[in-house]
């Protein structure tokens, strides 16, 4: 038996040197072995509630395991039409990753089981998308940094679903969401780039259409002034924004954030990104919705 050195076992890992008298010494008989192996639970593991637990925090809602979908995902995301999978990483051959060293013993069996292993996650994703559902793979070591995975998986759950066209913002050449900050700043740019879509032809009084308009900065909040039918307006009267307190750069900002998304953000997480409570990130994204169902309310829809 070639175990390790005695006086080396004080500055070696236990896990290794546990490993090393596992290889060399294999008491187990294939059948006791065969039911150790059916022991370890294939789902409901402990990376896979961590990541469920924090995907729940972040107001997101699931189901689990469904079966009319290949490869029954850990983490199923209907509306979305969007699977997260928690793989371990021996179990699934994660490349390159620690936790993931092919056994020495044995190699007839686990070799062909790893690597059928791995070919069945390619065809389950292949599927997958075949069938017009956008998959994500956690991996077991990832688990561990919740900052890393929590941007990930917002970022796959709210980003445009698999095939899906451009939104209704940016099938307009409006901005997309590496540009947003860029050409929307601040109020003032957000005024200026709606006001563009808007009046294209110069300012109309959305009251009697006239286009003998002036501008009053001192009359706030309405600083136009129509010289025809001498009512004031601004850049929100006429539009879903009217009466609204919120800025045109927030609302700007929802209407992206909402039609990036298949079927757009909850309330919670839309008062997260504004900055607003969650009663009226509830109310903004109804009067949107409402705008977008009568095309004559808002000039975006």
């Amino acid at each position: 038996m070639n175990l390790l050195p005695l006086q080396l076992a004080p500055v070696i890992p236990m896990s290794i040197i546990s490993q090393e008298i596992a290889i060399s010494m294999d008491v187990l008989t294939a059948h006791d072995r065969s039911k150790v192996m059916a022991s370890i639970p294939s789902r409901n593991t402990k990376p896979e509630i961590a990541v469920r637990k924090l995907t729940h925090r972040m107001g997101y809602r699931f189901r689990l395991h469904a079966k009319n979908l290949p490869g029954r995902p850990d983490m199923v995301f209907r509306s979305r039409s969007k699977v997260i999978f928690v793989h371990g990483c021996f179990w699934h051959s994660h490349k390159n990753c620690k936790n993931f060293r092919p056994p020495k013993s044995n190699q007839d069996y686990w070799a062909p089981k790893l690597k059928r292993n791995a070919e069945r996650d390619v065809e389950v994703e292949r599927k997958l998308r075949k069938m017009g559902w956008a998959s994500m793979v956690v991996w077991e070591c990832e688990v561990s940094d919740t900052k890393s995975i929590r941007d990930r998986i917002r970022h796959f759950l709210d980003g445009c679903a698999v095939g899906r066209e451009n939104t209704r913002v940016e099938a307009q050449g409006a901005f997309s969401s590496l540009t947003f900050n860029s050409i929307i700043p601040d109020e003032t740019a957000a005024i200026d780039w709606f006001e563009s879509k808007r009046w294209p032809n110069g300012r109309h009084c959305p009251h009697c259409g006239s286009s003998a308009t002036v501008e009053v900065s001192s009359h706030k909040p309405h600083p136009y002034r129509c010289r025809d039918c001498r009512g004031y307006f601004s850049t929100k009267t006429g539009t879903a924004m009217k009466s609204s307190k919120l800025s045109v750069r927030q609302w700007l900002f929802a209407i992206y954030l909402m039609s990036s998304t298949k079927s757009g953000l909850t309330s919670s997480q839309l008062a997260q990104e504004l900055g607003i409570g969650q009663g009226a990130a509830w109310r903004l994204g109804q009067k949107i919705r409402k705008a977008w169902n009568e095309s004559s309310l808002f000039p975006l829809s």
